[in-house]
C-alpha cells in the first residue's frame, strides 16, 4: 500500500514538481485545488477553497503527510491590501488544514 501525501495548493510550479517526484517514489498524491475535482496523470485533484472544511477533508484520513503551498502570490505590488491578502491567505489555509487533521 502506498503512502498518501496531501499537497494543499499544490497545482503551481513547486507543487506539481513535488507531485511528480512523489509519484516516481510510488506515493499516492492528492492535490487540493480551487479547480474542480478530477484525476489526471496519476494525480488526484480535489476541490477546496482553503477557508472552510468541506468534502475535501475526508482526504486527510490515512494521509502520511500534508504540505501546504497555498497563498496569494508574492509577485505583486506591495500595497497594504495585497500584504494583508498574502498573510491572511496563508493563515486561513493553515487553520482549516489544522481543523481537518484534528477531525
Amino acid at each position: 500500500m502506498s503512502k498518501k501525501v496531501i499537497l494543499a495548493g499544490g497545482s503551481g510550479f513547486l507543487g506539481e514538481s513535488l507531485a511528480r517526484f512523489l509519484l516516481k517514489k510510488s506515493y499516492k498524491v492528492i492535490i487540493l485545488s480551487r479547480k474542480p475535482t478530477r484525476s489526471e496523470n496519476g494525480l488526484r485533484y480535489v476541490q477546496w477553497d482553503g477557508q472552510q472544511i468541506g468534502e475535501w477533508s475526508a482526504e486527510m484520513d490515512g494521509s502520511y503527510a500534508v504540505i501546504n503551498f497555498t497563498g496569494k502570490s508574492v509577485n505583486c505590488i506591495y500595497t497594504k491590501k495585497n500584504r494583508q491578502e498574502i498573510v491572511s491567505s496563508r493563515l486561513d489555509s493553515v487553520k482549516v488544514l489544522r481543523e481537518a487533521v484534528k477531525q
